[in-house]
C-alpha cells in the first residue's frame, strides 16, 4: 500500500473511532460533524471527504459489524454446524448486541429504513431471488408466481405504514 493510501485508511480510522466515540459519550444525535472533525484532529471538510453525512459512520458501523457475523456464521458453518442452528445463534446475537448498542443502532436503522430507489431495488431483487430459491429448493409443486406475490404482500405489509383507525371506528 503506497504511504498516500495508508494515511487515508489512518485518517478514516481515525474520524470513524473518534465518531463513535462521542456517539456512546455524547448520544448521536447530540453529536455534530464540527465536533468529529475536532475530536479526529482534522477539518469539517475532511470529515466530509470521508462521510457525506454522520449517518454515514453508523452505516459504516453497521457494514463492520454484519462482515464480523459473516465470518462467525462461515466459521460455524465449516464446523458442520446445521444451518438453523447457527440461524437462532445469530438471531441471539443480533438481538444481545442490539439492546448492548441500542443508542447506536436505531438511528443507523432509521438511516437504513429511508426509502431510496436503489435500496428498493435492491430489497426487492433480494425479495425475488429469495423467494425464488425457497420455491425451487422446498416447494416447486407451489405456483411461483403465487409464491412472489404472497412474499411481496408480506414485504409491503411491513414496509408500508397504516393510519391508526380513528377513534372509535375499524
Amino acid at each position: 500500500m503506497a504511504v498516500r493510501e495508508y494515511q487515508k485508511k489512518r485518517r478514516r480510522e481515525r474520524i470513524f473511532r473518534a465518531a463513535m466515540e462521542l456517539f456512546r459519550n455524547r448520544g448521536f444525535q447530540e453529536t455534530t460533524a464540527t465536533e468529529i472533525a475536532k475530536a479526529a484532529h482534522v477539518s469539517r471538510g475532511t470529515f466530509f471527504n470521508y462521510y457525506p453525512y454522520k449517518e454515514a459512520v453508523l452505516l459504516d458501523y453497521g457494514s463492520q459489524l454484519l462482515a464480523g457475523l459473516r465470518e462467525e456464521v462461515r466459521r460455524l458453518l465449516a464446523q458442520g454446524r446445521e444451518p438453523v442452528e447457527v440461524l437462532h445463534y445469530l438471531f441471539r446475537v443480533l438481538a444481545e448486541g442490539t439492546a448492548r448498542e441500542k443508542d447506536l443502532l436505531l438511528p443507523m436503522f432509521y438511516e437504513l429504513l429511508n426509502f431510496s430507489l436503489e435500496r428498493m431495488g435492491r430489497t426487492l431483487a433480494d425479495l425475488y431471488f429469495l423467494s425464488a430459491l425457497r420455491w425451487a429448493a422446498y416447494t416447486p409443486g407451489r405456483d411461483l408466481a403465487e409464491e412472489l406475490e404472497k412474499n411481496l404482500r408480506l414485504l409491503l405489509e411491513g414496509m408500508l405504514v397504516r393510519e391508526a383507525p380513528a377513534p372509535g371506528g375499524l
